[in-house]
């Protein structure tokens, strides 16, 4: 997920509900700052439930005003989605080249442990 983020040009959307990961949310921070032009599109399934998302969302809002306009359109796109926390956490993470999304479990009902990820050429 960490490349996909570092591969984004246009546009970043990310689900996610549970993160934890403090590599792939400070690439997420690095590449907004190399990136000012770059529309970030996230969307968390509930409140998010752990301190390192808290503060990565808390630095998005420092590092993209959502009011700015000043690139154009919004470049910071956040929503909240009600959710069952015992549902197992999804994830999706792409840009305009490259994706990682869960596919259902192979092995059980109801999960996503089984993953795809796919680059345009």
């Amino acid at each position: 997920m960490t490349e996909v983020v570092r591969d984004a040009r246009q546009y970043l959307a990310v689900v996610r509900s549970r993160s934890r990961d403090a590599a792939y949310l400070e690439t997420i921070e690095a590449v907004l700052v190399q990136r000012p032009e770059l529309v970030l599109y996230g969307v968390l399934f509930g409140p998010p439930r752990h301190q390192v998302l808290k503060g990565h969302l808390l630095r998005l809002v420092n590092l993209r005003d959502p009011h700015d306009r000043g690139l154009g359109p919004k470049t910071l796109h956040i929503g909240i989605v009600e959710d069952d926390p015992e549902t197992p956490e999804r994830f999706f993470c792409a840009s305009e080249s490259s994706a990682v999304v869960p596919i259902p479990s192979l092995t059980s009902s109801e999960a996503f442990d089984s993953g795809c990820c796919s680059k345009r050429p």
